[in-house]
């Protein structure tokens, strides 16, 4: 009998990857940004974390001590997306642990991490994320007997089916596409709310039907649109980190003598000034001394 190998969790990871782009009903998975991914872990962040997976966070933002993990992730180098993506999308290989790790976290892989997953030679593991809805499961059969290249074989069957041992399975939702992945889909996490509303420095999903909306004349209420929705005004001193190496990674608008900083680029939602990276300049006039 063969043990598991960081190669077969690999390949699982991938072969979870090429079923989730097509049913995430968010359309992120299917093309992702490296911004968007940021934004996936908010939302994985602000919906509750294990006690490992903020330590895989941590590593993988290189979030400093005493530092808060949504800060890190608000203000991370969105490039680091991009091996991920990457292996993801099966285009290069990696052999980061931290990095394999997060892409399984990031489509919800079960079961992980890999020291889970090289130890499940007789699981038999259903992910279903409701006991009363109708599914369809995908195996992933893991044939430990022979070559680890011959490991995928993807069979569709009843989730009543009964699992032979050495083999995964992972729930999907049949017909309407709902995975586990899918809360990263706005109408999974704010039903009926179409609009979002600037609150003194991040937006808020508001239901466009609702009588507030009909009194907006003072608030900033836009169309849904889920790169904008990740953006944060920031409030910074002299020691917060402003760039890494020499890329900007805090933006700033200025209008009317007013200076604002963000975690992102586009135009500042309270008055439409250009948002644009910051500036060694801008660090030295505006940015002062943390109290």
């Amino acid at each position: 009998m063969k043990k598991i190998t960081f190669k077969d969790y690999k390949t699982a990871i991938k072969k979870q990857y090429e079923i989730v782009k097509n049913d995430d009903v968010s359309g992120i998975l299917a093309n992702p940004s490296p911004a968007q991914m940021r934004n996936l872990s908010l939302i994985i962040l602000d919906k509750g974390i294990s006690r490992k997976e903020e330590e895989l966070f941590r590593l993988f933002f290189g979030t400093k001590e005493n530092e808060s993990l949504k800060k890190s992730i608000e203000n991370c180098n969105v490039d680091k997306f991009r091996p991920v993506i990457s292996f993801l999308k099966d285009e290069t290989d990696s052999e980061n642990s931290i990095r394999i790790e997060m892409s399984a976290l990031l489509i919800d892989f079960k079961p992980r991490p890999y020291s889970v997953f090289s130890n499940s030679d007789d699981l038999e593991l259903v992910v279903a994320a409701s006991d009363n809805q109708k599914m369809s499961n995908i195996i992933i059969e893991l044939d430990v007997s022979e070559s680890s290249s011959d490991l995928i074989k993807i069979n569709a069957i009843e989730s009543n089916n009964r699992f032979p041992k050495k083999k995964i399975a992972i729930g999907l939702f049949s017909l309407i596409g709902v995975f586990s992945i899918a809360y990263t889909s706005k109408d999974m996490i704010f039903p009926n709310k179409e609009c979002m509303e600037w609150k003194e420095d991040h937006y808020e999903m508001i239901d466009c039907k609702s009588e507030q909306v009909g009194f907006a004349n003072t608030k900033i209420i836009k169309p849904f649109d889920e790169i904008e929705f990740g953006r944060k005004e920031l409030t910074v001193c002299d020691t917060t980190t402003f760039f890494n190496g020499k890329k900007a990674i805090v933006w700033y608008s200025k209008r009317d003598k007013i200076i604002q900083f963000f975690n992102m680029d586009g135009e500042n939602p309270e008055n439409d000034a250009e948002i644009k990276k910051v500036t060694p300049h801008i660090i030295e006039e505006y940015v002062l001394a943390c109290e």
